[in-house]
C-alpha cells in the first residue's frame, strides 16, 4: 500500500495515497522547504505539488511558503474553485499564467520579489480577476504596475505588508488610491517621518478602516478633529517612531470619546508587538466612569459670549464649573462634585451645549488615568511588552507610561527587577525613582543596594504581597539573559524556577518566544494542568524539567513537539503512551514513576537515552549505561 505522510505546519497527519484523492481538502499550506514531506512509502518518487493540486480540484485556498523546485509552475485550470491564493519568500516560482481560470479568486497574497517570473505581466491579467477583493502587492516602485490595480473593479482591501515606506510620495500615493473604485481598507500604510500626520489624515478620509504605521505625531493636537472621519483608525508606532509625542497625547487626553455614539475608536499602544488596547465607546465610558472628575471638550469653534452665559447660568444650580483654555483650538472643562448622571444628562441631553457643528468629541482628562487599573488587562499587558522588549527605548516609554498613574502587581514586580538587574546604569537609576513612585513601599528598600545574592532578594521579596514572585523572577531571568548576550539579543532564553514553593507560573512567560528551556523541579504544589495551558503555546521549548511536581502530566503534553529532553521523574502519571507523541524527544528522566509495562518505548522514534528506577533498569534493553547529571542513563538505541 503505498501511502503520503503530508505534514503541514499545523497539523501532520498519515493518510493513504487513495485517501487523499478521496479528502474533500478546502485549504492547504504547503511548506515544502522546512515543514512538508510527501514521499511514497518504499519508492524514491516525490509527490510534487501539482499532483496534489490535480488530485483535488475542490480546493479553495491555497498557500505557497518557500517552495525550493525550480520554475515551479502551476495552472489555475487543476484550481477551479480556489478563492484564495498566497505566495511567500521565494523567487524560485512562477506565477501561473493561464489567469483566465481563476474568475472564483477573492484574496491573492505576493509576498515575493517583484524579479519574480510573471509578477511584471500581472496587470495584463486583471481583467480576469472580477472577485478579487483582498490584495497584497509585491514591493515594487513601478507607478504603472501600481495605476493597472485600479482596474480591479471589486478591489475593497489593499494590504501593504510587504513595504517599509510608501512607494511614492505622500500626494502621489494619496492620487493613486483615490482612483481605487470601491477601496475600503488599506493595512499597513506607512508614510514617511517627514510626512505631517494632518495631511495623512485628510487624504485617507474616504476609506472606512486604516492601519497607519510608524506615524511621528508632530501635530498631535489635532488628531482628535480627524478621528470622527473613520469608522474605525489604528496606529502602530514601531520601535523608535513617536514615543514621545504619542505618550504626551496619552498623558493629555487619556482616552477618546466620539461625538457620535455609535462609532468605535481603535487606539493601539507604542509596543513593538502591535498589540491592540480595548475599544472604548462612550458608552462603555460613560458607565464606568461615574466620578467627580472634570471632563474635557473640545470643539471647532468658540462658543458665543451669549451661550457661554447661558450655559453657566443653567450650570449654576448643578455645582458645575465651566473653565475655557485659550490657544489654539477652544476647550471647555467642566468640573464637578455632584453626582455623575446630573454632568452626564447636561453632557448628552442640552442641545445647547453639545452640538454637532461645535464638538468633534469629548475627552476624560484623569489626574490618574484609569488606563493603568489592573481592570485593564490589555494596556497592562503591553507595557509589560515595552519591559521584555529588550529594548532600552521601549523600557523608558514603559516607565513613562506607568510613573503619573500607578501600576499594577505584575507591572511594579517587572520594574523592581529592572532596577536590581538591568545592565544599564541609567536604567537601573530610572526605574528605582519610577518604582518610588508606583511600587510596593514595603519592597523599596531593596532599592537601594548596591549590589546583592540572588537568594538573598528570592528570599526577602516571597515576603511581600504586594510584588508578584513570578513575574519579578521572570523578569530577572530575563535580564540575566539580556547581560550574557548583550548587544546582540541573542540565544535561548533559560529559565530556573526550581525549589520556590510555586502553585502556578505567570501567564507573562509568553512573552518569551525564545524560551528553550525551563525549570520547575521541586514545586510539589504547582499546577500542572495551568502550567501546560501556557506552554503549549511556547513551541520553542526543547528542555523542560518537572522532577518533583507531585501533579499527573496532562495529554496536552504531546503538543510540545520541540521537546528535546524532559525530567518527570515521582510524577503520578499512568499512561505513558503519550510520551511516544514527542517526535524529538531523546532524554528522558523518570525516576521515582510507576511503570507497569515499557512496550511504549518502541514507539518513541528518537529517544536514545533514559533513567528509570534501579528496579526497572534490568526491563529494558539497552546497549550500554552512561552517568549524566548524577544521575545512570540507559542508552536504548
Amino acid at each position: 500500500m503505498k501511502s503520503i505522510s503530508l505534514r503541514t505546519y499545523d497539523n501532520p497527519q498519515k493518510i493513504t495515497f487513495e485517501e487523499f484523492n478521496q479528502e474533500k481538502y478546502t485549504q492547504l499550506t504547503y511548506n515544502i522547504s522546512s515543514y512538508i514531506d510527501t514521499k511514497f512509502k518504499d519508492s524514491d518518487k516525490w509527490v510534487t505539488l501539482p499532483e496534489i493540486l490535480q488530485a483535488n480540484p475542490q480546493l479553495e485556498s491555497l498557500d505557497i511558503w518557500g517552495y525550493k523546485s525550480p520554475d515551479l509552475e502551476i495552472s489555475f485550470k487543476i484550481m477551479p474553485n480556489l478563492k484564495s491564493l498566497s505566495f511567500r519568500f521565494d523567487s524560485s516560482l512562477v506565477l501561473p499564467k493561464d489567469w483566465e481560470n481563476a474568475t472564483k479568486l477573492e484574496k491573492l497574497q505576493l509576498s515575493i520579489p517583484f524579479e519574480t517570473k510573471g509578477v511584471d505581466k500581472f496587470p495584463e491579467q486583471l481583467q480576469y480577476l472580477p472577485n478579487l477583493t483582498s490584495l497584497q502587492p509585491p514591493q515594487t516602485d513601478n507607478y504603472e504596475w501600481w495605476s493597472s490595480l485600479a482596474k480591479l473593479p471589486a478591489l475593497k482591501m489593499l494590504n501593504l505588508q510587504s513595504y517599509t515606506t510608501l512607494p511614492f510620495s505622500l500626494a502621489r500615493m494619496l492620487e493613486l488610491l483615490h482612483t481605487f473604485p470601491v477601496l475600503e481598507e488599506i493595512i499597513n500604510f506607512y508614510p514617511k517621518k517627514s510626512e505631517p500626520l494632518t495631511e495623512v489624515l485628510l487624504g485617507l478620509d474616504r476609506f472606512k478602516h486604516v492601519e497607519l504605521i510608524s506615524m511621528v505625531f508632530k501635530d498631535i493636537t489635532s488628531i482628535p478633529l480627524f478621528f470622527s472621519k473613520f469608522k474605525q483608525v489604528s496606529f502602530f508606532n514601531y520601535r523608535h517612531v513617536g514615543y514621545k509625542e504619542v505618550n504626551k497625547f496619552r498623558e493629555k487626553y487619556a482616552t477618546q470619546l466620539l461625538s457620535d455614539r455609535h462609532r468605535e475608536l481603535l487606539f493601539l499602544c507604542s509596543v513593538k508587538s502591535w498589540n491592540r488596547v480595548k475599544t472604548y465607546t462612550t458608552n462603555h465610558l460613560l458607565e464606568k466612569h461615574r466620578s467627580a472628575v472634570p471632563v474635557v471638550l473640545m470643539g471647532y469653534e468658540k462658543l458665543a459670549s451669549a451661550n457661554k452665559t447661558t450655559l453657566k447660568t443653567k450650570l449654576k444650580d448643578t455645582q458645575i464649573s465651566l473653565e475655557e483654555k485659550s490657544g489654539g483650538e477652544p476647550i471647555y472643562i467642566l468640573h464637578t462634585k455632584s453626582d455623575w448622571n446630573v454632568l452626564e444628562q447636561v453632557i448628552l441631553e442640552d442641545k445647547n451645549f453639545i452640538m454637532e457643528e461645535h464638538l468633534t468629541e469629548f475627552l476624560h482628562y484623569l489626574k490618574k488615568p484609569y488606563l493603568l487599573e489592573n481592570d485593564n488587562e490589555e494596556l497592562n499587558q503591553s507595557i509589560i511588552r515595552l519591559l521584555c522588549s529588550g529594548d532600552d527605548e521601549n523600557v523608558n516609554l514603559a516607565f513613562q507610561m506607568v510613573e503619573s498613574g500607578g501600576a499594577p502587581v505584575a507591572v511594579q514586580s517587572m520594574i523592581a527587577a529592572i532596577a536590581l538587574t538591568h545592565k544599564d546604569t541609567k536604567i537601573r537609576k530610572r526605574a528605582r525613582q519610577v518604582y518610588q513612585k508606583v511600587g510596593s513601599a514595603a519592597f523599596v528598600p531593596l532599592m537601594g543596594k548596591p549590589s546583592y545574592k540572588e537568594t538573598d532578594f528570592n528570599l526577602r521579596i516571597s515576603t511581600h504581597e504586594n510584588i508578584s514572585r513570578t513575574d519579578f523572577l521572570l523578569m530577572v531571568e530575563y535580564q540575566h539573559h539580556l547581560n550574557r548576550h548583550y548587544g546582540k539579543n541573542t540565544g535561548s532564553l533559560s529559565i530556573d524556577w526550581r525549589r520556590l514553593g510555586l502553585k502556578e507560573i505567570t501567564e507573562n512567560i509568553l512573552l518569551f518566544p525564545n524560551l528553550k528551556t525551563l525549570h520547575l523541579s521541586s514545586n510539589p504544589e504547582l499546577d500542572l494542568e495551568k502550567v501546560f495551558s501556557l506552554l503549549v503555546q511556547i513551541p520553542t521549548i526543547e528542555r523542560l524539567y518537572l522532577n518533583g511536581c507531585k501533579g499527573t502530566l496532562p495529554a496536552s503534553l504531546s503538543q510540545l513537539q520541540s521537546l528535546v529532553e524532559l525530567d518527570i521523574s515521582s510524577n503520578s502519571m499512568k499512561d505513558f503512551s503519550t510520551l511516544a507523541q514527542l517526535p524529538d524527544l531523546k532524554r528522558l528522566t523518570m525516576k521515582g514513576c510507576k511503570v507497569k509495562n515499557w512496550d511504549w518505548l518502541q514507539q518513541c522514534p528518537k529517544l536514545e537515552w533514559i533513567c528509570v528506577n534501579s528496579a526497572d533498569q534490568q526491563k529494558i534493553p539497552h546497549q550500554s549505561e552512561q552517568m549524566y547529571g548524577g544521575d545512570l542513563f540507559l542508552k536504548i538505541r
